[in-house]
């Protein structure tokens, strides 16, 4: 008998503090971040490009660039572009970026030390077959970028693009350029012989997934009385703004609540009698999640039980 009551204590306790973690369905295209951090990492007075080929399709939505512990001032107004190759233009080595296919914006710093990353967002479908080079739109002077002089493929993880000029995952040495120009968007590229730089950076598809999110009152009941103040809680899994709706209408200073730890709270004062239906509306301050509602809970109130 005291073992059937643990057990339902248990799995009580489980459905009450278990919160559905919403994750992204990731793909890598290609990565150089490496496992060690940063390796190397410079803020110089130039835009660096890197060369790659896709062997396959796929849409990227996510860059992450790698920064160590480089100043992240600049962050917010830094860019990362996707740029067509012009293999007819390039010096000394032909084959150089040209056109600005796609921008990538800021959307979160992870990380720290020499693991920090700086996350973009944006999106572009790349074709099997074609080139294309990455660059920031910015000198690495404004916004920083981490680099390692790599031996072989092995450190690289190359799924649809590869370095270099080949489809081949034989490459030990890839090509990059670099500008002295303020924008990679009307830059003047050169373009080395083949050598072992490669910038730290990923190339991903991370398909947006909605906020995990579930509503209750701070104390768990389903009553409470007229005019008393009444803590509700939203838990999700990531940062959020949370808006609180009782039967339909905005609940008053509880609009746009930022989560905080995983939590946001509205102290809902309700002014009259009777049942309500109470939601919330949650909105993700990251870009790798989407919006979403919680379900509707009924809560009904009554009048005080004791006087002023």
């Amino acid at each position: 008998m005291k073992q059937t009551a643990f057990m339902g204590w248990f799995i009580a306790a489980l459905s009450l503090t278990s919160v559905p973690q919403a994750q992204a369905a990731q793909t890598i295209f290609y990565s150089a971040l490496g496992s060690a951090g940063c390796v190397n990492t410079t803020a110089g007075t130039s835009i660096p490009a890197q060369k790659l080929v896709a062997h396959a399709s796929g849409t990227i939505n996510t860059i992450n660039v790698l920064i160590g512990n480089g100043d992240q001032t600049n962050f917010s107004t830094s860019r990362f572009v996707i740029l067509a190759d012009n293999p007819s233009v390039g010096s000394p080595v032909v084959g150089s970026p040209s056109t600005t296919l796609a921008t990538f914006t800021p959307d979160s710093i992870s990380g720290s030390a020499a693991n920090t990353i700086a996350k973009y967002v944006g999106s572009y479908s790349f074709t099997s077959g074609t080139s294309y080079w990455l660059a920031p739109l910015q000198k690495t002077s404004v916004f920083p970028a981490c680099f390692w002089y790599a031996n072989d493929n092995s450190l690289l993880s190359m799924n649809s693009l590869h370095v270099d000029t080949s489809t081949s995952t034989s490459n030990t040495s890839w090509r990059r350029a670099y500008s002295n120009s303020a924008s990679a968007s009307s830059a003047s590229w050169f373009t080395p012989m083949h050598d072992g730089l490669a910038w730290q950076f990923s190339l991903e598809n991370n398909t947006a997934t909605p906020v995990a999110a579930s509503l209750a009152t701070q104390s768990g009941s389903s009553t409470t009385s007229f005019r008393t103040v009444t803590p509700l809680r939203v838990s999700v899994d990531t940062a959020s703004k949370v808006t609180y709706y009782a039967n339909g209408k905005v609940i008053a200073g509880c609009r746009n609540v930022l989560s905080s730890a995983g939590v946001a709270t509205c102290n809902w004062k309700p002014s009259v009698h009777g049942s309500y239906r109470v939601y919330a509306t949650v909105n993700p301050v990251s870009n790798s999640f989407i919006a979403s509602t919680t379900s509707v809970i009924s809560i009904g109130v009554a009048a005080r039980t004791n006087n002023r």
